[in-house]
C-alpha cells in the first residue's frame, strides 16, 4: 500500500510520531508532502519519502518572493497529485490560504481520483481563536462534506461533527493523541533546569507554555496568581505571542508580567532548550478559555509532568483527576488558584519524583504511536479496498 501525508509545513512533532507507528508495518509506503522542516527527520526509514515542496519564508522574505513560493508550492503540489498513483492522500494540515484548499485543491484532489483523508486536529479553528470569517465558515462545511473520511482525537470532537455539521458517524474515526516523543529527553536534571531558569530549588514553580493567544486565558492565569503566596510561588511564562493577539497582550498582559515572581520569556522556545522547562517545573497549568485537544499535554506527559486544566473541550479526557492532575472551571481565576494549590498539597506533587515516572510510563503506553499507526494504516487498508 502506497498512501501520501500532505503536511505542508504543520506541526513536525505529531507527523514524526505518526510516521513512526505506521512505518513499522512492513506492507507500506508513506510519502510525506512537507518543508525542509523535515529533511533528515525519516532518513533511518526505509519506507518513507520525503518531497521538500514547501519554501519556509521568515521575517526577512520580500513579498515578492512570499508569492512567489506560494505559486511555487501549489504547483508542485497539484503536479504531484496529478501524476502519483497513491490514490490514499492523508491530509494532516492544510497551507495558510483555508477557503482556496478547502475548495480549490479538495476539488482537484477528486478530479483526480483521489480518497481524502483529514485529520481534525481542531474542529473549527477559527471560532476557537475568536477569529472567523463568513467564507472560513462555508468553507469548513464544504470540507467536512468533500473529505471521504475523518479523523479526530476524542468522542467529544466527533460529536460536534455529527451535531454540528451533520456528518455521517460512519465517516469519523477516533483516534488518540500521541505522546510527543520528538523533543529531547536527556539527563538534564531538576538542578540544571532550575540554573538554566535561574529559579531557587525551593520555589514551587507554575509552567504556562506554548504559543500565546487570547484563548488559552494567560490573564486568567496571572489573576489566579494573585491568590497564591509569591514567596513560594515562581509562575513560568514560556512562548511567542500570535501576531493576532499581540496588540492586546502588551496593553493587557505585559504590565502585568513586572512581578519578580514572574518569569516571562515570550519568545520562541528552541527544541533544544524545552527540556529544561519541563524538567524545571513542578506542574504545567493550562488555564484555556475554549479548546478542542492540546498537543501541549502530551508533551508535559513525555515528561512526567502532572496538569492542571480548564474544564474545556476534551482536555478532562486525557488528565485524570488525582493520577495525572486537576481539573479546574474555566475562566474562574480563584478556583484554578484553588486546584493549584491542591495539587501542591497532593501525594502527586510530594512524590514527584516517582510521580513523573509512573506518569512517563502510563503516558507512552496508553499513547503509543505504534498503536495509533496500526489503527490509522486499518483506516487506509478499509478504503483502499473501497476504491
Amino acid at each position: 500500500m502506497k498512501i501520501t501525508l500532505v503536511n505542508s509545513g504543520g506541526q513536525l512533532a505529531y507527523l514524526q510520531g505518526l510516521v513512526s507507528g505506521l512505518s513499522k508495518i512492513k506492507d507500506i509506503h508513506i510519502n510525506i508532502l512537507d518543508s525542509s522542516q523535515s529533511i533528515g527527520v525519516f532518513d533511518h526509514l526505509e519506507n518513507v519519502t520525503l518531497y521538500d515542496i514547501i519554501s519556509i519564508n521568515n521575517a526577512n522574505t520580500t513579498l515578492i518572493r512570499k508569492s512567489v513560493n506560494v505559486c511555487r508550492f501549489y504547483l508542485k503540489l497539484f503536479f504531484y497529485i496529478a501524476r502519483t498513483k497513491d490514490k490514499i492522500f492523508h491530509v494532516q494540515w492544510y497551507g495558510r490560504f483555508y477557503v482556496f484548499d478547502r475548495i480549490v485543491l479538495n476539488s482537484f484532489y477528486k478530479i483526480c481520483g483521489k480518497k481524502i483523508i483529514f485529520t481534525a486536529h481542531n474542529i473549527n479553528k477559527g471560532e476557537r481563536d475568536g477569529r472567523i470569517s463568513f467564507f472560513q465558515s462555508i468553507s469548513l462545511k464544504l470540507l467536512y462534506n468533500v473529505v471521504d473520511v475523518i479523523i479526530v482525537h476524542t468522542r467529544i470532537m466527533k460529536d460536534e461533527l455529527v451535531d454540528l455539521y451533520g456528518v455521517g458517524e460512519e465517516k469519523v474515526f477516533v483516534v488518540p493523541h500521541g505522546i510527543n516523543n520528538f523533543v529531547d529527553f536527556t539527563s538534564i536534571d531538576r538542578t540544571k533546569s532550575r540554573g538554566f531558569l535561574n529559579i531557587d530549588n525551593d520555589k514551587k514553580v507554575i509552567l504556562f507554555f506554548g504559543r500565546i493567544d487570547k484563548y488559552k486565558g494567560l490573564d486568567i492565569l496571572i489573576e489566579a496568581f494573585q491568590f497564591l503566596d509569591k514567596d513560594n510561588y515562581t509562575l513560568v511564562i514560556a512562548g511567542s505571542v500570535v501576531k493576532e493577539y499581540l496588540d492586546e497582550f502588551r496593553k493587557k498582559i505585559e504590565p502585568l508580567l513586572c512581578n519578580k515572581s514572574i518569569i516571562a520569556r515570550t519568545e520562541y522556545i528552541k527544541n533544544e532548550d524545552i527540556e529544561y522547562y519541563f524538567k524545571g517545573a513542578d506542574c504545567l497549568v493550562l488555564p484555556y478559555r475554549r479548546i478542542y485537544q492540546s498537543g501541549v499535554i502530551f508533551l508535559s506527559y513525555q515528561f512526567g509532568l502532572p496538569i492542571v486544566a480548564s474544564d474545556v473541550g476534551s482536555l478532562k479526557e486525557d488528565i485524570i483527576e488525582f493520577r495525572t492532575g486537576y481539573i479546574c472551571r474555566p475562566e474562574d481565576p480563584f478556583d484554578l488558584a484553588g486546584k493549584i494549590k491542591n495539587y501542591f498539597d497532593s501525594s502527586l506533587y510530594a512524590n514527584l519524583e516517582s510521580t513523573k515516572v509512573d506518569l512517563r510510563a502510563w503516558a507512552n503506553k496508553k499513547y503509543s504511536w505504534d498503536s495509533i499507526g496500526e489503527k490509522t494504516y486499518r483506516i487506509y487498508e478499509r478504503h483502499t479496498a473501497d476504491s
